[in-house]
């Protein structure tokens, strides 16, 4: 008898079928953040969409909704924020809706993010009116603010974040400067023509200094142990010396002096000003051990900002046309003019990575200019109306106090990107930091307070 075989019949139905690899040339987004911060993440099809219905991410620690998927799209994103400080891989992978069955594609090649820690508020300080400038002597770990609005000079003892001594009956102070050869923290009084001296704890006022008419800037020259003043509505800089506190010469440089930094190469102080004479806009340049003026350097608009690279030997002059004039600190010429932004009020110099970041008030945020090329390598839109700078070295982290949105920004110096931000109060307007607890102040000038931040932990 023949027997016949019988075969049984089986239907799979497959309610997902994964891709091998999807059509996803790559996900990207930053490399660093920093927790509880919402970052955004771009996954780029390798063609426009043809068939594909929705995308979504991986985020290692938990995976995003569905993101639905037009004909034509290349690309499609969404935000994450992490809670814990770590690495993390960020990944794609898309979805087909079918009639019997849906689609999964593969996951794609994962993106490493580092998670750190971001800014976290720890106190805010009530001080005088309009703080506007910070200092801090490391000597005897005080915080001091020039309160201006509130004509007085606010202290904060850095070890338990409290005002400890308050120095009043001062008229505008606008400038600090710590001389830290005889621990004194020089102040400029605006509003009086004169320079206010305090002993290093800051509850002591040791003498109040004549200078010209509203003394605008000061710096410290540590080589020859001298403090120079440039007076706005002057043509002076008064030049005082440290130890004595007595006005050791003043120096006519030109109507309008309103800037300092000093040339710790040639021992030379530059000194910008508004008018000369006929011819406007110049930097004064002042030998630090004669005080003799050794000659003037031309710069496009008014002198703004002044910073010294003491790596590549060059004077960086923010001006009022936009640019940042770039002097050689030997020879005083001129090497390029790159445009930078409006308004750029401050300049920070990272000299681990050989970059200038310029904060534009009037926009478009923070420029990044290599200090070996003289050219602009990053223009950001980073923080609104950005006014102070300041560079964390042992973190490769740029501030950015922006006074038009109220907090302060962190920026990757590698990248260089805006990885996070931490609010603080009303325009915020200075930056100081406090290495030994890992702590940020920002004095906020639209009030009367100082906010104590908590740097990131690596």
């Amino acid at each position: 008898m023949k027997r016949t075989l019988v075969m049984p019949f089986v239907v799979l139905v497959l309610l997902s079928c994964p891709r091998k690899q999807p059509d996803i040339q790559g996900v990207s987004g930053p490399n660093r953040w920093v927790t509880n911060s919402p970052a955004t993440f771009v996954a780029t099809l390798t063609g426009a969409n043809a068939d594909w219905t929705d995308g979504r991410f991986g985020w290692d620690d938990t995976v995003s909704d569905w993101v639905p998927l037009a004909v034509g799209d290349t690309a499609f994103s969404a935000e994450h924020s992490w809670s814990q400080v770590g690495s993390y891989g960020v990944r794609a992978m898309l979805h087909k809706k079918l009639t019997n069955a849906d689609e999964i594609s593969g996951w794609s090649d994962s993106l490493l993010v580092q998670i750190d820690s971001g800014l976290v508020t720890l106190a805010t300080l009530t001080v005088g009116t309009g703080p506007r400038v910070l200092l801090r002597n490391p000597a005897t770990n005080r915080i001091f603010s020039a309160d201006a609005d509130g004509n007085s000079i606010s202290v904060i003892d850095g070890d338990s974040d409290r005002v400890v001594a308050t120095q009043t009956a001062t008229s505008y102070p606008v400038a600090l400067a710590l001389d830290a050869t005889d621990n004194k923290v020089f102040c400029a009084l605006a509003g009086s023509n004169e320079v206010l001296v305090l002993n290093g704890y800051g509850d002591q006022v040791l003498s109040e200094i004549p200078v010209g008419r509203s003394p605008l800037a000061l710096v410290w020259n540590p080589v020859n142990d001298k403090i120079y003043c440039a007076n706005g509505q002057d043509s002076v800089v008064t030049i005082i010396d440290g130890a004595s506190e007595s006005v050791l010469h003043s120096v006519a440089v030109g109507f309008e002096p309103q800037s300092l930094a000093w040339n710790s190469d040639q021992d030379r102080v530059y000194c910008g000003i508004a008018v000369l004479d006929t011819f406007s806009n110049k930097l004064a340049v002042i030998d630090g051990l004669t005080d003799e003026i050794l000659g003037f350097a031309r710069v496009g608009g008014i002198p703004l900002a002044l910073a010294y690279d003491s790596l590549e030997h060059k004077l960086f002059c923010a001006n009022s046309e936009g640019r940042v004039d770039i002097i050689d600190g030997t020879t005083g010429a001129v090497l390029d003019t790159p445009e930078v932004g409006l308004q750029p009020l401050a300049l920070v110099i990272d000299h681990a990575h050989h970059n200038l970041y310029v904060a534009n008030q009037g926009g478009p945020g923070v420029t990044v200019v290599s200090t070996v090329t003289n050219q602009v390598v990053e223009q950001t839109a980073i923080g609104d109306q950005p006014v102070a700078l300041l560079w964390n070295p042992e973190h490769s982290i740029v501030y950015s106090a922006n006074s038009g949105r109220g907090d302060v920004s962190l920026i990757d110096a590698v990248s260089p990107e805006e990885i996070g931000t931490a609010p603080a109060g009303t325009r915020p307007w200075a930056l100081c930091r406090n290495p030994a607890s890992g702590k940020l102040y920002v004095a906020n000038r639209g009030g009367s307070s100082v906010s104590i931040l908590h740097e990131p932990e690596y």
